[in-house]
């Protein structure tokens, strides 16, 4: 009976998590206070608190704002106001462009529907998007609209594959995921490149899992600098398929080499107040102003100081924490290699790779070791727990 269940279940369609709605949270850099939403293509219908109010088509535009919180409403000369007003498509090809007014942002072109109430003394904008778009838009605002669309396969999986290992990380804030750095960068629909929709489609449903079939933390960034980090010299916590390893793909990338100048007095001020280093002991102080860095290493000049190399990176600002330090005059110069938190798959040795031939599934298992590619719906069959009857 367990087995007949289980077959039922999968083949009777309750199972469709590769293109299940997305909830973002959008413009989350900013405190929106007004906004504007206008026609792209199509029409969009406006409602408050369940009500209808009108529809945005060519020429018409809803403001808004908001008040003691509640959400104020301006359409086609009528004022409106409640505690959510929500913008839902008419079709599944309907664009709209969200552009806030205080603060004066940028605006920006989405598809799906929206929700927008008031929280925390700003307007919350959740966008409620299928999963193919908003991996489109993803990948876009991710990795630039001029790579091959083998790569985009691979920046589409591992995109995919984050989104629903994490889709419950904001679920206090009122939805999913945010449109930051925090989560995967995310600047409305995909606009220049084709390439990007066929790569979702082609990829569709196709996730990274560990050898329990559970979803991986896909980590990503730009480029290792030549080697990629460990997880728990990051994030204090090992994961058996992220490994530190060698990788000559990032060499020579655009973001692979950067240098930064810092007095020589203050980088050691900085060393004794935080981190109280003896920067009076002439062998310590030495060290400190000549570091080396051939690979990789989790603290600066010694573990026994207990720096962790990451604090330095967050103090500083620095690219990656893989570099090096000498002397120029007055001044330290950090020279360093790679950029990002250096653990899983660099982009910039992925985009090199491609151009040598290697293909999307090559690449992931390249970065991340020892994992599997599966549709998310077989994942979900294999490790259904029927109870017996």
């Amino acid at each position: 009976m367990r087995s007949f269940l289980v077959i039922v279940f999968f083949f009777t369609g309750l199972f469709g998590f590769s293109n299940e709605q997305m909830e973002i949270g959008i413009f989350r850099d900013s405190k929106v206070s007004q906004l504007q939403i206008s026609y792209v293509n199509s029409s969009f219908d406006i409602y408050i608190d369940s009500v209808h109010l009108g529809r945005i088509y060519e020429g018409n535009i809803c403001y808004l704002s908001h008040s003691n919180g509640k959400v104020f409403a301006s359409l086609s000369g009528k004022k409106f106001s409640g505690e959510r007003l929500e913008v839902r498509k008419n079709s599944p090809n309907d664009v709209c462009q969200i552009d806030p007014t205080s603060p004066d942002k940028k605006a920006r072109k989405y598809e799906g529907d929206f929700r927008i109430d008031v929280s925390k003394g700003s307007l919350r904008i959740v966008n409620v998007v299928p999963m193919n778009l908003y991996l489109a838009g993803v990948i876009e605002a991710e990795s630039g609209a001029y790579q091959t669309k083998e790569y985009y396969k691979v920046q589409a999986i591992i995109s995919r594959t984050y989104a629903l290992k994490n889709k419950s990380k904001h679920r206090f804030e009122g939805f999913m995921l945010t449109d930051l750095t925090n989560c995967q960068v995310y600047k409305g629909m995909c606009r220049f490149s084709d390439k990007i929709r066929e790569a979702v489609e082609e990829t569709k449903g196709l996730v990274i899992v560990d050898s329990s079939l559970r979803l991986i933390t896909a980590a990503f960034y730009s480029n290792s600098g030549g080697q990629t980090a460990n997880p728990e010299d990051v994030w204090n916590k090992p994961v058996p398929y992220l490994k530190s390893t060698s990788d000559p793909f990032s060499i020579g990338g655009r973001s692979c080499n950067w240098k930064k100048e810092i007095p020589r007095w203050k980088w050691l001020n900085y060393l004794r107040d935080e981190f109280q280093y003896p920067i009076e002991d002439s062998t310590a102080r030495m060290n400190a102003l000549n570091f080396k860095q051939e690979k990789r290493k989790a603290f600066f000049v010694h573990p026994s100081y207990g720096i962790p190399l990451r604090d330095i990176r967050k103090d500083w600002r620095l690219m990656s924490t893989f570099f090096s330090i000498h002397e120029e005059g007055s001044n330290v110069v950090l020279v360093g290699q790679g950029f990002g938190h250096g653990v899983g798959l660099a982009q910039e040795g992925a985009m090199k790779m491609v151009k040598e031939g290697f293909s999307y599934d090559q690449i992931i298992h390249f970065y991340y070791s020892g994992v599997f590619i599966m549709d998310k719906e077989k994942v979900d069959y294999f490790t259904l727990d029927v109870a017996e009857f």
